[in-house]
């Protein structure tokens, strides 16, 4: 078995470009929409002459206690090119008592939450100076602030969690959906080796040698985990410690569960391989079966928002599902083993009972 995993390993360290391509297009695709989920929106402002900086910073101050919109002050003609440039979305104006938005795309959720904050923040804040010119310029601003930092009511507010709710990170369904994805790619592609080898009559020639059929299944099979496994891990590390993306404090579970899941892939490429009869018909089978795998296993978007119920029967037999439904739950909720009993058990009881008909069908067809 060793003899074969080293020839094995020997020429996927020979031509590592699957596998090193598979890891390109998981960073390219996370790292891009990882990009689409930074939700602070940046406005680019500049101050009309009549405002001075002294109070355009004092405006900025005010707006920028925003957790959604960043205000940055900057040359008016900038601003204004940024958002004609397609590089910013939005550009404002401040004028001693008003705004002005400017925007190349109207109607846009942004927009209209832009749109409200600024206005009332305008309007507290004009509603102040207006009171306070009213008053005779007393101190009703500081007034305001100790009344607001000790209030003599304080409500709380509670809610329940329901099945419905969910946690949701684009960055990390973009890393753990994609990660899964192409690993299939890279798994399957190396179990269609152990077809092409049978189809050159290798496999035969082997076999007449001291080595066992059982010790060709286990290097191949090996091999394939390791190369899936490998992939996998290298992308969780670079996106924990490079991209600092939170994909969960507990490393060594995902390790562990990374796995699992690439046993059950494994299982799921010897299945494929057993239903083929030549390695052509694998390399047109596993792209099909790796899109709808991701699709339906909720590898591009959370299942939770799937309620088709036949999508959803499907996605149950799927690996895919339990190795989203594991790593989300370290990530998102910090699962325990005891919570990860199920979506562990599921992958390994798909992980066996595919490596079982797989190599059934596998043999009968050798026969």
């Amino acid at each position: 078995m060793l003899a074969i995993l080293k020839v094995q390993l020997q020429q996927l360290k020979a031509n590592p470009s699957t596998m090193l391509l598979m890891i390109a297009l998981t960073v390219l695709f996370a790292v891009a929409m990882g990009a689409n989920a930074v939700t602070n929106v940046t406005v680019y402002t500049f101050h009309d002459p009549k405002l001075s900086s002294a109070d355009a910073e004092a405006w900025l101050e005010r707006l920028n206690r925003s957790e959604t919109f960043e205000f940055v002050l900057d040359a008016e003609a900038k601003a204004i090119d940024r958002v004609t440039e397609g590089k910013a979305e939005f550009a404002m104006r401040l004028l001693p008592d008003d705004y002005r938005l400017i925007t190349a795309v109207e109607g846009s959720a942004n927009l209209q939450a832009l749109t409200h904050y600024v206005g009332t923040v305008y309007e507290e804040e004009l509603t102040i100076r207006a009171a306070e010119a009213s008053a005779g310029g007393s101190s009703l601003r500081g007034e305001l602030e100790e009344r607001l930092a000790s209030p003599a009511l304080r409500v709380a507010s509670s809610e329940v969690a329901t099945e419905e709710d969910f946690k949701y990170d684009a960055r990390v369904q973009a890393v753990f959906g994609f990660a899964l994805f192409f690993s299939i790619y890279t798994i399957a592609f190396s179990v269609n080796a152990l077809l092409q080898e049978k189809r050159s009559g290798v496999w035969n020639r082997v076999i007449l040698s001291p080595v066992s059929k059982t010790s060709m299944y286990v290097g191949h099979l090996a091999n394939s985990f390791l190369a899936g496994y490998v992939q996998i891990a290298v992308v969780f590390a670079l996106f924990r410690y490079v991209f600092d993306f939170p994909v969960g404090d507990s490393f060594g579970t995902l390790l562990v569960l990374i796995g699992v899941y690439t046993f059950a892939i494994v299982a799921l490429g010897l299945l494929l391989a057993g239903l083929v009869r030549t390695p052509q018909q694998m390399s047109v089978l596993i792209p099909i079966v790796a899109v709808s795998s991701a699709m339906i296993g909720g590898a591009y978007w959370p299942i939770e928002i799937v309620t088709n119920s036949a999508l959803l029967a499907l996605a149950k037999v799927i690996p895919v599902t339990y190795g989203m439904e594991a790593l989300k739950g370290v990530a998102y909720y910090g699962y325990t083993w005891s919570e990860l009993l199920r979506p562990v058990s599921y992958l390994l009881l798909i992980g066996v009972v595919c490596m079982g008909v797989g190599i059934n069908l596998i043999e009968r067809r050798s026969k």
